[in-house]
């Protein structure tokens, strides 16, 4: 297991580990990071999910351990599916990345961190207003540099980079 700790929101508001609890309880898919358990308590949340021995496609790119072309695409395949199944439901993800997509034992993908995540839905109750830039700067849509809207279109840029980087790994 891995416990990830977070504070809780100021003045009473949901924290972005309180977010994703909620985002998390109400998915479900093969290539997404599960949410085992969590903890609320007045100092924090501890979201609990298995341990994924593999570590992260960023690590895995690099020496020692080297993915093979075959290994890759599949790990792009996989990550992708999870993303779909997200925007299927209204979610946007946010911080798609090689170190957001983390690696079992067998090499097998799940999209992880979904802390910024959001739930674009009308009748979502679990809904993140903040315009802030979320994902990391390489993996970061042009147009919202510009004042532009998160959209599945972002997330589609930033997986575009990720698998750009994951199969010429630069």
């Amino acid at each position: 297991l891995v416990v990830k700790r977070a504070k809780s929101g100021q003045s009473g508001g949901l924290s972005r580990a309180e977010l994703e609890v909620k985002l998390l309880k109400a998915v479900s898919h093969p290539h997404l990071l599960p949410l085992l358990g969590y903890c609320l308590s007045p100092d924090g949340v501890c979201l609990l999910s298995p341990l994924m021995r593999g570590g992260s496609l960023e690590a895995r790119l690099q020496p020692p351990r080297p993915l093979t072309w075959r290994q890759r695409v599949r790990i792009a395949c996989e990550a992708t599916e999870a993303l779909v199944y997200l925007h299927s439901k209204g979610i946007v993800h946010r911080d798609v990345k090689p170190d957001n997509i983390l690696l079992d034992e067998k090499l097998t993908a799940v999209l992880a961190d979904t802390g910024f995540a959001k739930d674009q839905r009308p009748d979502a109750s679990v809904r993140c207003r903040s315009t802030a830039l979320y994902m990391s700067t390489g993996y970061l849509c042009p147009s919202i540099s510009k004042g532009g809207e998160y959209s599945p279109k972002t997330d589609g840029y930033a997986i575009g980079i990720t698998l750009l980087v994951c199969l010429t790994n630069r």
